[in-house]
């Protein structure tokens, strides 16, 4: 197995051996570092709460959420659609998805949470949280293909998931903001040497809407909270709906050249 060690810095001065923790009684003027090393996961998870898991669980990211609520008996791993994508792939992942996160913080937080970590590839789903706070299906969509290319520059290939359906939540402006955004991504992804994902399976005829539309969830993938946020099902449901998605195509490993990072996996 392999040896981790760990340092403390009392007053600036670095200890070279290992601490005796059991004997401090205040830790008020203590610093601790730990510094951990794993490999690079071979994808990312980047969205908002539908790629955290909620409302059954909560990636580490999201803030709103005490480190003691995500050890709760409520919160379940299988309440996430990267697990189950990952396990389906034989693949290690990280989920940084956060609550109410904007496609616009995204591309902001690009650097950090997806290119920092050296994947292979990164899973995109986000945008109804920008359409419900009333922007653009062509803003929206801007701001995903500004992620895209930077998943070019990057060596990081893009699976762009579509916004799913959430009917009656929000209003009919706003579904059909969702069908034009979805319209727009897949030729999108298909130009940046991507992947989309069409997300209609989930979906289902919301009566009083367009027809032919796919605006409501399927009863079986919504979790009983409300209309946005999918079941233990529906994340399974999704991350198969990927899953397919990836096996049917290959990645298009010529425009992606493998960063020196990524060629043993990489370390984060």
């Amino acid at each position: 197995e392999d040896t981790v060690n760990t340092f403390s810095i009392t007053d600036e001065i670095a200890a070279t051996s290992g601490h005796d923790w059991d004997s401090e009684t205040a830790l008020a003027d203590k610093i601790v570092i730990q510094e951990c090393y794993m490999d690079a996961p071979v994808f990312v998870s980047l969205g908002d709460s539908i790629t955290s898991g909620s409302a059954g669980a909560s990636a580490f990211t999201t803030t709103n959420a005490s480190f003691i609520d995500i050890l709760q008996p409520t919160t379940h791993i299988e309440y996430s659609y990267p697990y189950h994508l990952a396990t389906a792939l034989g693949y290690t992942r990280q989920n940084m998805g956060i609550g109410g996160d904007s496609v616009s913080n995204m591309v902001t937080r690009f650097d950090q949470d997806v290119k920092g970590l050296h994947p292979r590839f990164v899973v995109i789903l986000g945008g109804v949280n920008d359409i419900n706070g009333g922007a653009s299906a062509a803003t929206v969509a801007a701001n995903i293909e500004s992620i895209l290319h930077s998943c070019q520059v990057s060596g990081i290939i893009p699976v762009v998931v579509g916004v799913l359906p959430e009917a009656p939540h929000a209003n009919i402006t706003a579904w059909r903001a969702i069908d034009d955004l979805n319209a727009l991504l897949s030729p999108m992804a298909d130009s940046h040497g991507g992947i989309y994902i069409d997300p209609s399976p989930m979906g289902q005829f919301y009566v009083g809407g367009d027809d032919g539309n796919l605006w409501q969830l399927k009863p079986e993938y919504k979790c009983a909270a409300d209309n946005v946020h999918l079941s233990t099902t529906g994340y399974s449901a999704l991350a198969s709906i990927i899953y397919d998605g990836i096996q049917a195509t290959d990645f298009p490993e010529a425009q992606y050249p493998i960063l020196p990072e990524q060629a043993t996996g990489g370390t984060i």
